[in-house]
């Protein structure tokens, strides 16, 4: 099992100046998303830098209000650019998945909320309640947003991007542990 960096709940742990730098972060993204399109040449799927609008929220940062008209999404959480809580995808029909169910956990069947309270000691974070996670992802997450046109994206394409985002982020709370 991969060596998490920690965080207590209302105790931060000593950060890097230069993993809260924006600058930073956005070079970062920028080198994953020429991997991404890599990825889609290898696949022989259309999709080019430009058609991706790519939107950076750092902490604390406001859940987004709607998922943009004509756009599908893949979005991801981060406490810094080497650890990814959840990354995920919505489709024309998930502006809800996209918007608010991730912050409150009895939202789903799975969102990020629900894994913070239920198994948030993995990585340090403990004390969260029904209450004060939703709060706490605001106030200590940086939110990705990379939003795409919906005329030019199948559905296994975005699939396919966000597994491959997986691959290179390896979200703490995604999928399942080998059997």
């Amino acid at each position: 099992m991969s060596e998490f960096k920690t965080f207590t709940f209302g105790a931060p742990e000593p950060r890097h100046p230069e993993d809260d730098d924006e600058e930073h972060v956005k070079a970062w993204l920028e080198r994953d998303l020429e991997r991404l399109l890599s990825a889609a040449e290898a696949a022989e799927l259309p999709l080019n830098r430009r058609q991706i609008t790519t939107e950076l929220h750092q902490a604390p940062h406001r859940q987004p209000p709607n998922l943009p008209y004509g756009k599908v999404a893949i979005y991801a959480w981060l406490l810094r650019e080497d650890q990814c809580l959840k990354c995920g995808k919505a489709g024309p029909n998930s502006s809800a998945r996209y918007t608010s169910m991730h912050y409150n956990p009895n939202s789903s069947g799975s969102n990020l909320a629900k894994s913070l309270i239920t198994s948030g000691e993995r990585i340090g974070i403990r004390g969260l309640t029904e209450t004060t996670v939703g709060p706490w992802i605001r106030e200590n997450t940086m939110r990705v947003n990379l939003l795409f046109p919906i005329d030019m994206m199948d559905p296994r394409a975005l699939a396919y991007y966000e597994a491959f985002l997986h691959v290179r982020w390896k979200p703490i709370f995604e999928g399942r542990e080998w059997i």
